[in-house]
């Protein structure tokens, strides 16, 4: 879902452009706010899943894309589009922050492999049917129908993950701090990696080199 509408609105852009008289540039917005939320904030996001629980994060993850592709779906102006799809890049960017992390929590090592190449197909296969999806609903439907079609699929899987997910006990150890340059291990500020087994005090920047 979250592949599928990278490339599914590229198609409606025309569409997009007659029904709100916006130029080209700032058609571009619809995408790009859509892809630089998710690309910002997938560490963030994995950070916070970490520290809370990821069944839960994720379950969040998938309630906001829903509510998000709902927003879409019924936007009367161009500006309410474009937050819609910021707020579909911050459910998205919380799922697949998630989804590997489960996968490697649910499924023993030897099963772990056939897992993860099911997840790529699925993967490849929503980036790839996207294009040809929106333009079959565009031309048959309306451009609101792309967004319209992710509300059943959120749902069963908000339903399918609420049932069958495992709870996950927050990884130990763990905080929220944010990297914003070299800093000691064990102080407010220090890198992610800091909480991966660095010993407190040393230069987190200097580790790497």
């Amino acid at each position: 879902m979250v592949n599928l509408d990278s490339r599914v609105v590229n198609v409606a852009l025309p569409m997009l452009q007659h029904q709100f008289s916006v130029s080209i540039e700032s058609l571009q917005r619809v995408i790009t706010a859509y892809l630089l939320v998710i690309t910002g904030l997938l560490p963030v996001t994995g950070r916070i899943a970490d520290a809370v629980g990821r069944r839960k994060v994720f379950l969040v993850g998938i309630a906001t894309f829903t509510a998000g592709s709902l927003l879409g779906a019924i936007s009367p102006t161009f500006t309410l589009l474009v937050l819609a799809r910021a707020f579909q890049g911050l459910g998205g960017a919380i799922i697949m922050a998630n989804v590997m992390a489960i996968i490697t929590v649910i499924f023993p090592l030897d099963k772990r492999g056939q897992a993860f190449g099911l997840i790529g197909s699925v993967v490849a296969a929503g980036t790839l049917a996207g294009p040809p999806l929106g333009g079959i609903l565009t031309a048959w439907l309306s451009w609101r129908s792309i967004f319209w079609i992710n509300l059943p699929v959120g749902i069963w899987g908000l339903w399918g993950s609420w049932h069958y997910l495992p709870h996950f006990a927050p990884d130990q150890g763990f905080t929220l701090n944010i990297w914003t340059g070299p800093a000691p291990c064990g102080s407010w500020d220090s890198p992610p990696y800091c909480n991966l087994g660095w010993p407190t005090g040393t230069d987190c920047g200097e580790s790497l080199s």
